[in-house]
């Protein structure tokens, strides 16, 4: 009895040794995936909004539309972003009324996020190890000055504040502004 007492303290001793020693084959999380979303900032396009999506679906065609919706969706809300603060800092420098440039905003942003970014290109996509797929899409700032500029105008009409706000100068610098991108150059004046 104490013979085999003594056989399974050593074999679980051994085991337990061989399970502390080996080597993990497994990577740490994150590693599998590309480049482009683990160091998103390396992959600034100048003059560019840039966003990544990724999707996973039982189908290839479903999951590359997913992924590009995604990336087309982070670009929009980053033009968002930017057109909101920057109607935010205009209304603060004219003393205007916080809550019209809040409505202001919802319907600029809104009108821009409903807009068809068909100007999107694919820049970079890889298939991560577990089947999602993951694409880098770009579009230049210079298409969202037009559509932006089309909604400012017609709306500011009915913000008097508004009305003398020179918005594509604006959204150029604010643009512009966003990865220190050079002045950006309108074709629509």
């Amino acid at each position: 009895m104490k013979r085999i007492f003594g056989v399974l303290v050593v074999l679980v001793s051994v085991l337990a040794f061989m399970g502390c020693a080996s080597s993990s084959s497994s990577a740490a999380p994150g590693n599998d995936l590309p480049d482009f979303v683990r160091n998103p900032g390396r992959y600034k396009i100048e003059g560019a909004f840039v966003g990544i999506g990724s999707a996973k679906f039982s189908t290839a065609n479903m999951t590359m539309t997913m992924a590009e919706t995604r990336a087309r969706a982070a670009i929009a809300r980053k033009i968002s972003s930017t057109l909101k603060n920057m109607i935010d800092d205009y209304n603060a420098e004219v003393e205007g009324d916080p809550e019209a440039a809040e409505q202001f905003a919802q319907v600029v942003t809104r009108a821009l996020s409903q807009a068809n970014l068909s100007d999107t290109e694919i820049e970079m996509s890889e298939y991560g190890s577990d089947g999602t797929y993951y694409v880098l899409m770009s579009m230049p700032k210079r298409s969202a000055i037009a559509p932006a500029n089309t909604t400012i105008n017609r709306e500011k009409l009915q913000y008097a504040k508004f009305q003398n706000w020179n918005a594509q100068r604006d959204m150029q610098a604010a643009f512009a502004a966003e990865n220190g991108d050079p002045e950006i150059v309108s074709t629509d004046e």
